[in-house]
């Protein structure tokens, strides 16, 4: 059971989150379509989000400018790193398929082994 929480801990530790930009964008001086324009950025670009000031637009720095952009242009981009270690971590799997079945042993014993403290905890209370 630890090894798969340390395995699944490891998984979400390497998948930090990176935001890029959908299609061509203005970096704006404050949230709203009226604000001074400071720069376009271009689709691809990856930003750093500094505050999810609301739904409509986040505080972003992108190449050391800090500024707002709509949201809806924003989308979360799976970092090259995270990527390969999830698909390193698949093809180890299905490599060696017996390793999920001990897996998904060792993730159904523990289930059965809590239900069967709680069992004894509740019985012997009685």
């Amino acid at each position: 059971m630890k090894l798969v929480l340390a395995f699944f801990s490891l998984l979400l530790a390497a998948s930090v989150w990176v935001y890029e930009i959908d299609s061509d964008v203005n970096l704006r001086k404050g949230p709203s379509n009226k604000k001074k324009i400071l720069r376009t950025v271009a689709g691809g670009e990856k930003i750093e989000v500094l505050e999810k000031t609301n739904e409509f637009w986040w505080k972003v720095e992108y190449q050391g400018t800090e500024g707002y952009i709509a949201s809806s242009f924003i989308v979360v981009a799976v970092p090259e790193t995270a990527m390969n270690f999830a698909t390193a971590a698949w093809d180890f799997i299905m490599a060696y398929p017996a390793i999920m079945g001990i897996i998904l042993f060792l993730v159904v014993f523990g289930i059965i082994r809590k239900v069967q403290l709680r069992r004894n905890k509740r019985s012997s209370s009685k």
